[in-house]
């Protein structure tokens, strides 16, 4: 039976050096394993991601299609909301089962402007627009060119509104009530044939 003294002694987890020692080791190498982990999984769920692509794609070749875009708009108003890259090149997505192992290969279309959106925007001057489409209608270069393609956003920043902000390479934080533009290249599912009321919402 224990006496009263033995029932009111504590013994806290600190009092034992060593035990301290081998926590503050496993939590050095749990912090290993996560930081070596973390990308793996990472990389699981985008492939897992381009498999769910792929097989819907394949399911309906007739109806839906891959693009590659970049020049992502971001217009927020009060009956509007747009997220949506306005450069787009087809693509498609090639499965190799041996490794296996995904590619993603822009075709051999030409650079494509989402103009339909942009026209449907009653404050962008239309005869500046009309010239920047021109522009990209009769240029040779595809969406993965970085350089060419930021420029050609910052095109479509100064046409879209005096006061749009443009943000290279990183997706604006927060939120803004005037237009942004940022250039991150995106990989999309969408119907062939799109119209904009499916998009612009």
């Amino acid at each position: 039976m224990l006496n009263e003294e033995e029932v009111l002694k504590k013994e806290y987890f600190t009092d034992d050096s060593m035990r301290v020692e081998k926590f503050n080791e496993w939590v050095a190498r749990r912090a290993n394993w996560y930081a070596e982990q973390k990308p793996k999984e990472r990389v699981y769920e985008f492939y897992t991601e381009l498999y769910r692509l792929y097989a819907f794609v394949k399911k309906e070749p007739e109806s839906v299609e891959i693009a590659f875009g970049n020049a992502n708009l971001i217009l927020r108003g009060i009956n509007t909301q747009c997220h949506h890259p306005l450069l787009l090149q087809r693509a498609k997505i090639v499965f190799n089962q041996k490794e296996p192992s995904f590619e993603i290969i822009l075709e051999d279309s030409p650079l494509q402007i989402y103009s339909a959106l942009l026209r449907s925007i009653s404050f962008i001057d239309q005869k500046m627009l009309s010239e920047v489409i021109d522009h990209v209608e009769q240029i040779d270069i595809d969406i993965n060119q970085t350089k060419e393609i930021e420029e050609m956003t910052k095109q479509l920043t100064a046409v879209i509104d005096s006061k749009a902000e443009f943000h290279a390479c990183n997706k604006p934080k927060g939120t803004s009530d005037v237009p942004q533009l940022y250039t991150m290249p995106v990989l999309l599912l969408r119907k062939k044939n799109t119209r904009l009321r499916s998009i612009y919402k």
